[in-house]
């Protein structure tokens, strides 16, 4: 098997290391051994190749999202790990049933959803480590389990009983559904749509609803959820164009999570942009009309508050926590390196991933 293989150089762009396997060991000057072949590059293993000097490292595709998440939370999120690796499973099973054409059962797939959605919600940081996932080979089911999470924690912010915040994650889960009946040659084309093509896409709606419905007695606000995910308020939206009063809580949360997840997760034709962007994003398309500002708001509000403090890996390779984030500038906010405080806008730098913030206490213990 030929591997593809890069040499990043560490000092100028380490992020492109992050999430992708060594095709080498890496020593030390004095000849010990650092990091094995095969390890996936983590913002800890940054930190050690800067702490020893290595210049560059030899690094080949992007592990699976489940060697990611093992990788990076395994030793102090197990039960959180434990649900995701069952639920990806389990999306995996029924989306394969579906492509064949065969009879699907979501039963068990969304049993697991509630004990998935429980882990989540009881940790704030693991929504915040979602966007850290890097690659686009595992998207179709990450995207679903994602969209799934978030639209439960938006339903728990606007305070619906915990069945309804459960049947609508649900709803997230299985939203894109119906892209499994439409043509791969159209879900993985690298570049722009025709119109013919692009009508076809907009069917899959519809057909997720069909689905679900031939796979068992599928809950109205799942039903909803699915069917309206790109509906609009302002009537722009398929595949029916409804408005705003036409539309259903499940519609209107799943799309705040389907638009926040699909801009901060890499895909076969677009490269992920950071979570802050997607947040932005998701307010201008409050403020123009598309998506809801009643779920919209609050789940904005909320993912400011778990992103203020947190760790951030930056584009020179440096650990910065963000100290403060302003509403109407929210992709350069004011990040603390060191002693030194400063806004990222104007300064050349940009952030690139959420840091583990072990490193950084490893880090200041090692320089104290």
């Amino acid at each position: 098997m030929i591997i593809q293989m890069e040499w990043v150089y560490i000092h100028r762009h380490a992020y492109r290391a992050l999430d992708r396997k060594l095709v080498e060991d890496v020593y030390s000057k004095h000849k010990t051994l650092l990091l094995k072949e095969g390890t996936v590059v983590t913002a800890a293993h940054i930190q050690l190749l800067f702490q020893h000097g290595i210049s560059r490292v030899a690094v080949g595709g992007t592990a699976s999202v489940l060697e990611q998440l093992e990788q990076k939370w395994e030793g102090r999120h197990s039960g959180f790990v434990r649900a995701y690796r069952l639920q990806y499973e389990e999306i995996k099973r029924v989306f394969a049933a579906a492509a064949e054409g065969s009879e699907i059962d979501v039963t068990a797939c969304s049993r697991q959803f509630e004990q998935l959605a429980e882990e989540a919600l009881a940790s704030g940081s693991m929504l915040v480590a979602l966007q850290q996932l890097q690659g686009h080979s595992d998207y179709t089911y990450r995207h679903s389990i994602h969209v799934g999470m978030l639209s439960s924690l938006i339903a728990r912010l606007a305070d619906f009983p915990h069945d309804m915040v459960m049947e609508i994650g649900k709803a997230g889960l299985y939203h894109d559904i119906g892209k499994l009946r439409i043509s791969q040659s159209i879900i993985q084309k690298p570049s722009a749509l025709t119109k013919e093509e692009f009508q076809e896409m907009k069917r899959h709606p519809e057909l997720g609803v069909a689905l679900l419905e031939a796979g068992g007695d599928a809950p109205g606000i799942i039903r909803d959820g699915v069917l309206e995910h790109h509906e609009r308020l302002d009537g722009s939206g398929y595949p029916q164009g409804l408005k705003e009063a036409e539309l259903s809580a499940a519609g209107l949360i799943v799309a705040v999570a389907d638009v926040f997840d699909a801009i901060s997760s890499d895909r076969s034709y677009q490269k992920k942009s950071s979570p802050l962007r997607a947040l932005r994003i998701v307010t201008e398309e409050i403020f123009a009309g598309k998506l809801s500002s009643r779920f919209g708001f609050p789940f904005t509000a909320q993912m400011l508050q778990l992103y203020t403090g947190a760790d951030v890996y930056l584009s020179d390779g440096r650990i910065g926590k963000i100290i403060q984030l302003a509403p109407d500038d929210l992709e350069h906010p004011l990040v603390l390196v060191g002693q030194n405080a400063f806004h990222l806008r104007g300064s050349g730098l940009s952030i690139i991933d959420f840091a583990d913030p072990h490193v950084r206490d490893k880090k200041e213990k090692q320089e104290s």
